[in-house]
């Protein structure tokens, strides 16, 4: 009986979208850094309809980095501050070609991480594990539900997608590191 009850549970488990614990070993970024912002991008409270490639400027520099966020994006204004959502198969990329060394994501994370991030702008292979909560890196909201993780990219290409049937992940701040 008690096999039944665990294996009845399984799914549950499995829905939560929670992650194992961090890992620990990055070392210390110090190189330039894009911030994506909901102050950044032309999205409203409703589902976009097409993407949107945002220009970043790199700071004391000339050069731009794109991120393309694909259509069924919103800005979600229930919170504090507002955060990008993602609907189910939504995502952001990379459309630039510069080497990101790593994302840190600031994100609302109370019932789960419900994305997974790749090191190539299609989304395709296995998600990036070897991820870790970043030392110095303030949350944004974290009485809240905020979090911060880091993950190591070291591409020219990244992805974040929302694999999800029904979860919509929201995002207070992407940390894109150049390396």
């Amino acid at each position: 009986m008690k096999k039944i009850f665990i294996l009845g549970l399984l799914p549950l488990f499995a829905l939560t979208g929670c992650r194992e614990e961090p890992a620990s070993g990055l070392p210390d970024f110090k190189g330039d850094i894009q911030l994506l912002t909901p102050d950044k991008i032309s999205l409203t409270s409703t589902d976009s309809e097409a993407a949107e490639v945002v220009t970043l400027t790199i700071p004391e520099s000339e050069k731009t980095y794109q991120v393309e966020i694909s259509a069924g994006c919103k800005l979600n204004t229930k919170g504090a501050k507002p955060q990008i959502q993602l609907a189910p198969g939504s995502y952001i990329k990379s459309v630039s070609e510069f080497t990101v060394d790593r994302l840190m994501i600031d994100y609302f994370g109370t019932k789960g991480t419900f994305y997974n991030v790749y090191n190539n702008k299609e989304g395709t292979g296995d998600p990036v594990k070897d991820y870790e909560a970043p030392k110095d890196l303030p949350v944004y909201d974290p009485d809240g539900g905020g979090k911060v993780l880091q993950f190591p990219i070291n591409s020219t290409g990244w992805m974040i997608k929302n694999e999800t049937e029904f979860n919509k992940p929201t995002f207070y701040a992407i940390y894109i590191c150049l390396g």
